[in-house]
């Protein structure tokens, strides 16, 4: 919370006079400050007897309603009563007292006095010890404390429920903690609180002055009535009110504490015992070992004996004073104590200062310590759950306790329903599992308040199930959210590691301690403790007593974090998804088993714990089983039920262990990591070993199509999976169909050394296998054409989007024999498409890494052609196969495609699959040769291209036939590839075919539209064919004098053109994070083929970047002097795509960076470059060379154009080079002509065909003169844009993650070296404010600045000031002296805005006090009940509390026993 504010002055209410004048009651509490004069009254009574009697019937306080005597004995005899529900209570009765107690809560047996601990200890001072100062003190320490506690915890009640008493119940609180008759700062007046604290830093030395904790305490009070009084307006108040309630206990607590330690040192036996029972029963709520330990050394049958004061007992009291948050600093107060009692302070203080950041042996780096702390909350939870306090522990679970925040408590519920677990892939297979999005808060809600399945749980019962729930359920996701988070976040370039280490935090917990292997106790509540728990039942210990996984878990999470602070995020995501996943789960499957075997000796009806844990620990799991195995799945939901009436486990416990054993590969978890309980063993498979043939082995695909070098039966064999499927669909089967494309059937999957350890699956293709695919360009365009804003397709991520649309169809009703089987063809088109893509980008990726030995790339692409050919295959048929193969002679025939008994796709894809598997088979191919790479890329995304035909034709054949249902089908599979190829195409067949529907006289049209993708995709009008239905072959190919938006090359430059597609798609992969992806089409091109010295070789990006031909261009010196590189280009690009650079770039920066970067730095080169080499050869005597000026021309006129504006003048909206970037700006500066079109694209046309009429004429220096022309017109839309981006950052902050800020430093880079040229003045000013500097406000000489600096050197660049027009009222050509709307306010402005607020907040500030005077006025002098009733296990051996106080030999008890009942009834 806030810090405490100032002390109000002192009020001239007399009922103010009580809090010193620092704390101003807003309600009468004499009658309970005047409990006080009951203790002064106790200690001052002649007799013990009248001592008992002022203990038991008062006389002095009251409430103010009903003027009846409240007595201190009543505050204990009644907090059963009143206090049921309060968490403070709860944890000292759990501490206190016995099970039975417990028991027959809520039954006729239950005796209030039972819990009136307070009252036992008050009873035995007077009665064995015949102490009256004893027995006063006991009555404060111990009851007036508790019935502080009882007030505060009510005020956070009250708030919450918008009831002003919330004020009251605060005012009661600090009047109890002073007291009447307590005079400020003194040692010797008053009788309750606040006099035990003054007592307790006497004792440390403190001789005038108030004690350290007083001070605070009242400070604090003041600050929770301030929050208090705002509970009525704000329902969130009650949650910061909770975090100063939260301090209060703690300030509370000191006192008691320091007495103890004054005690100890006294060896004051009586005063020992005492204080520890006024403390000690909180450390409960800390872990139960170090409370057992602190008992029985401080309260116990034996005599206090300071030999065990030892190294053990201060180590149980830092950590107890740890979680209670009592620094040395509280304890010492204003004091600086001395001799033996210093010594036992010094020893109780020694602590590790970074022990906050160490968790276990993980040694964070942030402050991760309160997240750390929710444990607590956990373990509390569970007492209150056995206390039978069912309100106060759905409380603390709702709303936190132990935990602080900002302004309030962190929650459990926030990690069981927090919006940031869907970025965790296992999120969505749990909420699909159990059909709901909050399925964790579901089961821990259900728990607590014992409705639905667990109405009938015992009390241990219902703690195990909320317990274990937040364990194992909770925690589990919580903890892969926050490790998926820090990778997003290391994306974003900010914040990984803190990020990352919250999750080490919610595994591992506070109550592990800091040491390795955390403390030795079973305390903790996490799932770190809980592989503490099961390690030595399955013999996966290590010596120290922790679990063989928790190391693991640690090691790898340093891994993780290493990756992280290097930047490698996909690193850093490798290790989460093939170590983390697999490490995770150990722990909950080792607790599954034990309870599996410990339930299944039960018989039905048993009311123990083991029956909760198992149905838990199963419900933590399940989902994960069901995604590998649905018969397993259905094994342990049935024998794991939790369900009173019927026997445990009733296929007994082989059943579990069985189902267990066999989903183990499939969740890639080891079984070596799980051991072995008693004689069961996971790793044991009692079915026949299945052994894979040897690897050599050969495959004969097909019946002689293709045979493989290496063994590839088992993916074939995906094929008998679809037959399976398409029967069972037939034949009405639904659920066989369901189960064979969830767990597989036919396709084998083997480990490193041969031997069978599950199936692949046709939906596994998609969930699973699409993890390792968020680098891979083909899947990520997919990704990106169909996810909608929140990422999703179909209300699932879309990186699943082949298993929703799969599920969908699956839970379609069809009417048809034909429609019934559309879900296998789904799986077919979507599922195995992507994943035969996958094995082509993985031998790419394999190759480049140069992590190919032997037969692997052989071995890689001989898999994939099992995937296109599969099982079953004859050649040229189409009717005997399954997949692709059959797919394509299916439409071969459709399309008339046929080339000697086979269609023309399969005969050239086969060719392309034995020329890749040609390049891998000579020895060390990738790691010797560089050309491999390049070549085996070249031929992948052929074969990818002929992939896409058999897609293609069935939309089209379809579109033929009117098959609306398979048209949105094969428009899912097909349509999101022309996202990279035109924007606008994809979202007119997304909007016609998949999300709406067509009218079938569009047809045609949509199929002609489909034609525009073809050159694109890489495929021609050939390669698909003429349909059966066509009378004419009406699809023509792009001409190779293709236009250019109105120009009409002389040459073919159509591979020029497609550069922008290159662009197109590095935005795309750069938006979808997959910045390898990105990376490897900037150095290697994809969309521009040309013929090399060598044959064809792809044309890229980073060639242009980097090429030395550039220096043609008389304006590339300038750029190189600038820069002082060469290769200034590439290096920011490169920049950008490497996320070790650039920290504070955020993702979308880095995209305009690289996209931006490419069109305007390298394509703008590329194309002077183009231009001057025609004036070159222009010049030549060669003829040859003078040939080659028009083809030289025309390259320029395409890298300015681009494919994407199309044919027609004006072209489209979606180009990516200056034609396109013209036209944005045109209609931005005022500079659009009459017809509409860009000024600067009509004048460029003009010169484009201007120097192609001379090159035609021969006069060169004609040419010269329209290249002059052409380059300062190509300044414009730079110009233009810088200005833009000016006016735009204006209104950023330091440390920006706006695109607009990255796209404004490209635009400067791409224009400030021919500024300098002119004015060097003038581009400090530019650069000044365009620059990539994070740590300052861009633009930080406002906008102005710049317009004026570019004002002041268009002359000099030639540059017409007309063409770039005005914006917001600003003239490009003079410049302005008044800053445009959006720029930086000047100070008169500031001044002005700063008036306005004043008066504002003047206005709102005197309405605040007039409200509050009023309301003030409103309130009642009425109080509510002093004693508001709620709603709502360690045995102990202490003689102290061996009976009861009206069993103690009090003089006359029997008189005292009778008054006592007299009371109670």
């Amino acid at each position: 919370p806030s810090p405490v504010p100032d002390q109000p002055t002192a009020p001239t209410d007399p009922t103010s006079l009580l809090g010193f004048g620092r704390y101003i009651f807003t309600t009468d509490v004499d009658r309970v400050a005047a409990l006080a004069l009951d203790v002064k009254d106790m200690i001052q009574a002649p007799t013990v007897k009248q001592a008992n009697d002022t203990y038991v019937n008062g006389g002095n306080a009251g409430t103010a309603q009903s003027e009846r005597v409240v007595s201190l004995a009543a505050l204990s005899l009644t907090a059963a009563r009143d206090m049921n529900e309060d968490p403070i209570f709860n944890i000292f009765r759990w501490a206190l007292l016995s099970e039975e107690v417990f028991e027959s809560i809520d039954t006729d047996s239950f005796d209030p006095l039972e819990s009136a601990y307070a009252d036992i200890v008050v009873g035995k001072a007077l009665g064995i010890a015949q102490d009256k100062e004893l027995a006063a003190e006991s009555a404060v320490v111990l009851s007036v404390w508790m019935e502080i506690c009882h007030n505060i915890f009510n005020a956070i009640n009250y708030c919450e429920d918008g009831d002003a008493k919330a004020v009251t119940s605060i005012d009661r609180a600090i009047a109890l903690w002073i007291g009447a008759g307590q005079s400020e700062s003194t040692f010797d007046t008053g009788f309750l609180m606040y006099k035990i604290a003054q007592q307790g830093e006497k004792h440390f030395g403190l001789t005038s002055g108030e004690a350290l904790a007083n001070t605070k305490i009242i400070g604090t009070f003041a600050y929770a009535q301030e929050v208090s009084k705002n509970c009525a307006g704000d329902n969130e108040n009650f949650l910061e009110l909770k975090v100063i309630v939260a301090q209060i206990v703690t300030q509370m607590t000191i006192p008691l504490l320091q007495n103890l330690l004054h005690y100890i040192d006294q060896e004051n036996e009586n005063y020992i015992e005492l204080y520890a029972l006024a403390v000690v029963p909180q450390a409960i709520g800390c872990g139960a070992s170090d409370f057992i330990g602190l008992r029985d050394v401080l309260v116990s049958e034996k005599d206090f004996n300071h030999n065990d004061i030892d190294q053990v007992f201060f180590d149980e009291m830092q950590r107890f004073q740890k979680c209670l948050r009592i620094s040395c600093d509280d304890l010492m107060g204003k004091t600086n104590p001395t001799g033996t009692l210093r010594d036992l302070i010094d020893n109780i203080c020694v602590s590790d200062s970074a022990s906050n950041k160490n968790l276990a042996g993980f040694e964070t780096t942030t402050d991760v310590y309160e997240v750390s702390r929710l444990d607590l909350d956990v373990l509390q939870i569970g007492i209150f759950m056995e206390t039978k306090a069912y309100g106060a522990a759905e409380d603390y679970y709702l709303h936190g306790y132990n935990s602080q925040g900002t302004l309030k408590p962190l929650s459990l519920r926030d990690l069981a329903k927090s919006p940031g677990r869907t970025i965790v892939p296992q999120y969505k297979i749990f909420s699909d599992y159990f059909q709901s999005d909050n399925y964790s808060d579901d089961l821990v809600q259900h728990a607590i308040r014992r409705i639905g399945a667990f109405e009938d749980a015992s009390r241990d019962q219902a703690a195990e199930l909320v317990t274990r729930s937040l364990q194992g359920v909770v925690s589990y996701m919580a903890v892969l959210e926050k490790l998926y988070s820090a990778v997003d976040r290391c994306r974003q370039g900010f914040g990984a590691v803190k990020i990352l280490e919250e999750g080490v935090a919610l595994f591992v917990g506070s109550l592990e301690g800091a040491e390795r292997g955390g403390n030795g106790a079973w305390d903790g509540t996490l799932l770190f403790a809980l592989g503490k728990e099961t390690c030595d039942a399955f013999d996966t210990c290590e010596a120290s007593d922790n679990a063989d996984v928790n190391e693991d878990m640690r090691e790898v999470l340093d891994d993780a974090r290493d990756l992280l602070q290097s930047d490698d995020c996909d690193g850093a995501l490798q290790v989460i998804e093939n170590e983390v996943l697999a490490d995770l789960p150990v722990a909950i499957l080792q607790a599954l088993l034990f309870y599996t075997v410990e339930n299944a000796g039960m018989s039905a009806g048993n009311q123990t714990y083991p029956l909760a844990a198992g149905y838990v620990f199963s419900r933590s799991i399940l989902p994960l089983v069901y995604e590998v195995n649905m018969t397993s799945a259905s094994t342990l939901d049935t024998n794991l039920i939790f369900d009173l009436k019927n026997k445990p486990v009733p296929n007994g416990a082989d059943a579990v262990y069985e189902a267990i054993t066999f989903v183990l590969p499939g969740m890639n978890v080891d079984c070596d990591d799980i051991g072995t309980f008693g004689l069961r063993d996971v790793c044991d498979n009692t079915e026949a070993e299945v052994v894979r043939p040897d690897t050599d082995t050969s495959t004969n695909l097909g019946n002689g199509l293709y045979t493989t070098t290496t063994y590839v039966d088992d993916r074939a064999a995906i094929a008998l999976d679809l037959v399976t499927i398409r029967d069972a669909l037939e034949s009405g089967s639904l659920d066989l169909a369901r189960v064979v494309y969830k767990d597989g059937d036919n396709s084998n999957e083997y480990n490193d050394n041969g031997i069978k350890v599950g199936q692949r699956s046709l939906q596994k293709f998609s969930t699973q296998s699409t993890l390792d695919m968020v680098n891979e360009p083909i899947f990520n365009i997919y990704r990106y054409a169909l996810k909608d804003n929140t990422g999703q397709y179909l209300s699932k991520d879309v990186r699943l989007y082949a298993d929703s649309i799969v599920e969908q169809l699956l839970a379609t009703t069809f009417t048809t024999a034909e429609q019934k089987t559309l879900p296998a063809e789904a799986m077919l088109v979507l599922n195995l498409w992507m994943l035969l893509a996958h094995e082509l980008f993985e031998t790419l990726n394999n190759c480049k890494n140069k992590a190919i030995a032997d037969t692997d790339g052989v071995h890689s692409i001989d898999e994939a052609v099992a995937y296109w050919i599969g099982d079953g295959q004859q050649a040229g048929d189409g009717g005997t196969g399954h997949l692709f193969y059959a797919l394509a002679e299916r439409m071969g025939d459709k399309f008339q495609q046929n080339v000697d008994g086979q269609s023309r796709t399969n005969v050239n894809i086969l060719r392309l699959f034995n020329q890749a598997k040609l390049e891998l088979t000579f020895p060390n191919a990738c790691t010797d040769s560089p050309n491999t790479y390049p070549r085996l890329r070249q031929i992948v995304y052929r074969i990818l291209s002929q992939m896409t035909i058999p897609l293609v034709q069935s939309l089209i054949h379809n579109l033929r036939e009117n098959d609306q249902l398979r048209v949105k089908l094969y428009a899912q599979a097909f349509a999101p590839l022309t996202a990279a190829c035109d924007p606008e195409l994809f979202q007119y067949l997304q909007l016609k075919l998949i999300d709406g529907t067509y009218n079938v006289i569009e047809a045609e049209e949509v199929v002609e539209r489909i034609r525009t993708s073809f050159d694109c995709l890489g495929i021609s009008c050939s390669d698909v064919g003429q349909h059966v239905t066509e009378t004419d072959n009406i699809c023509i190919d792009t001409p190779k004098r293709n236009p250019l938006a109105g120009y009409v090359p002389i040459g073919d430059v159509r591979e020029y053109a497609q550069l922008d597609l290159d662009v197109l798609e590095t935005g795309i992969l750069m938006e979808m994070g997959a910045y390898a992806a990105a990376e490897d089409l900037y150095t290697y091109g994809k969309h521009a083929l040309v013929d090399g010295i060598n044959g064809p070789e792809m044309l890229t990006l980073s060639q242009m970047a980097t090429t030395s031909d550039r220096s043609v261009v008389p304006e590339f010196d300038s750029f190189v002097r600038y820069f002082e590189n060469n290769k200034y280009a590439d290096k920011i690009i490169r920049e950008a795509l490497d996320r070790n650079k650039l920290p504070n770039a955020s993702d979308v920066q880095r995209k305009e960076i690289v996209v931006k970067g490419m069109q305007y730095l390298v394509i703008y080169m590329a194309a002077l470059q183009a231009m001057h080499d025609a004036i070159s050869s222009c010049d030549s005597a060669e003829a040859s060379r003078v040939m080659g000026a028009q083809e030289a021309w025309d390259r320029a006129a395409a890298l300015l154009v681009g494919s994407i504006e199309g044919n027609e003048a004006a072209g489209t909206s979606n180009g990516q080079s200056f034609y396109g970037l013209a036209k944005k700006r045109c209609a931005q500066f005022d500079t659009c002509g009459k017809s509409g079109y860009s000024q600067v694209n009509d004048e460029l046309m003009s010169l484009l065909y201007t120097g192609r009429g001379e090159l035609e004429a021969g006069s060169c220096s004609a040419l010269r003169r329209a290249v002059a022309s052409i380059e300062p017109l190509l300044l414009v839309p730079l110009i233009q844009s810088n200005i833009r981006y000016a006016i735009e950052n204006t209104r950023l902050d330091a440390f920006p993650t706006d695109a607009d800020f990255a796209e404004g430093y490209i635009f400067s880079r791409a224009i400030l070296p021919l500024v300098e040229d002119v004015d060097r003045n003038a581009a400090d000013i530019i650069n000044r404010n365009m620059d990539l500097v994070f740590e300052t406000e861009p633009v930080k000489d406002g906008s102005l600045a710049v317009i004026n600096a570019f004002a002041s050197v268009y002359s000099g660049m030639n540059v017409d000031c007309e063409l770039v027009g005005k914006v917001d009222g600003v003239e490009a050509c003079t410049g302005a002296d008044q800053e445009p709307s959006g720029g930086k306010l000047g100070g008169g402005a500031i001044f002005g805005i700063i008036v306005a607020v004043f008066a504002v907040v003047g206005l709102a500030g005197w309405l605040f006090v007039k409200h509050r005077k009023e309301r003030q006025k409103q309130q009642g002098a009425e109080l509510a009940p002093m004693f508001r009733r709620s709603n709502g296990v360690m045995d102990h051996s202490s003689d102290i509390l061996g009976g009861k106080h009206h069993d103690a030999a009090i003089l006359d008890g029997d008189e005292a026993f009778v008054n006592r009942m007299q009371y109670q009834a």
